[in-house]
């Protein structure tokens, strides 16, 4: 039987808000629409900013937010952040901290107009990249004539495959999933949480997976970000 590849690039979106119940409530209402979110309640040096194609904030995080991209050298798009606010709180905000291109919503709002500003929103920013494609019956990935099989620990090439260990298939995984985007040392060393045999760093993993794929003749590719981490790059 033969395979059927369907397209699949959940766009995602990042939720920080301070009430964890209004938290749930907003990305339970996404995830229905088919988007991919994660909950966080604070920003700090852990928060992962440039994964997500719109960040949804509550007001009183927004400016610790900022400052949080300002020291990662991160690139501020105030037109993929959506600021969330109580009706009576926007006037106590002292002027200085009003950015006035980040688009606002106030609470409560309805749902169903929620979701429609948001559309829009990710619409409006959607940029063009490779079209990742999955097969369920195959429980594979493709992009272009790359195939990602991760039961089998394997990436094809027409005739051309390599065979991933297991933690280099979990990275390799991560930096498909952000695709050109890079993904910072931080997340990356997550992945080797749980990994209890013998040591290797970040990089160790990183150079025997750009080994196996140069059998690709460069169709693939990992570039390395001064000081911040890694991104795969499609050509």
């Amino acid at each position: 039987m033969k395979s059927v590849w369907l397209d699949f690039m959940p766009q995602r979106i990042l939720i920080l808000h301070e009430d964890v119940t209004i938290s749930r409530l907003l990305g339970h209402a996404l995830s229905n629409h088919g988007y991919r979110t994660t909950i966080g309640q604070q920003v700090d040096e852990r928060t992962y900013v440039s994964g997500y194609d719109l960040v949804l904030i509550d007001m009183n995080l927004f400016p610790s937010y900022k400052k949080l991209l300002n020291k990662m050298h991160a690139s501020f798009d105030p037109s993929r952040i959506l600021q969330v606010e109580n009706y009576d709180s926007f006037s106590s905000l002292p002027k200085h901290e009003i950015d006035p291109s980040v688009s606002r919503v106030k609470m409560p709002i309805d749902l169903d107009v929620l979701i429609q500003f948001v559309n829009e929103m990710i619409e409006f920013n959607r940029k063009p990249s490779p079209q990742i494609q999955v097969s369920t019956r195959m429980r594979a990935f493709r992009i272009k004539e790359i195939e990602i099989y991760p039961d089998h620990y394997e990436i094809k090439k027409k005739t051309q495959t390599i065979f991933l260990k297991q933690v280099e298939l979990y990275i390799f995984l991560l930096l498909l999933e952000y695709m050109d985007e890079c993904v910072m040392m931080y997340d990356l060393r997550k992945v080797l949480a749980d990994h209890t045999q013998r040591e290797q760093t970040i990089q160790r993993y990183i150079s025997d997976l750009r080994k196996k794929m140069s059998v690709f003749e460069g169709d693939l590719e990992i570039k390395t970000v001064k000081n911040k981490g890694y991104r795969l790059v499609l050509h």
